[in-house]
């Protein structure tokens, strides 16, 4: 038997426990304001279109850090990613904002 494991998404308290994922990533941690961008990257990654006014300026930093890490590129609205970047955001994005499913004998062992 499936049950879903609520979790907080995207508030203050969780950015604490996704730092060691941004040190492994880019040598510092993350913030409220990365969190709530990744699943708007994601979305703009996977229609490979970046609506430039939806951008606030902490954003544009976030992502001119990621270009400087060669992590995506940006061609005037146009996006691409690296598969690293992809699966590291895919990640923080799960762990951020997806309900996980566990099977009733994984509950059982907590």
């Amino acid at each position: 038997m499936m049950k879903i494991i609520e979790k907080d998404r995207g508030s203050v308290e969780f950015v604490e426990p996704m730092n060691p994922m941004f040190q492994q990533m880019f040598g510092r941690n993350t913030s409220v304001l990365e969190l709530r961008f990744l699943p708007f990257l994601m979305y703009s990654l996977t229609d490979q279109y970046m609506e430039r006014e939806k951008i606030r300026s902490g954003e544009r930093e976030l992502l001119n850090e990621y270009q400087s890490k060669g992590f995506i590129v940006k061609d005037g609205i146009s996006i691409g990613c690296t598969k690293e970047f992809w699966n590291f955001i895919s990640s923080v994005v799960y762990d951020s904002y997806v309900q996980e499913l566990s099977k009733a004998e994984d509950l059982d062992e907590r």
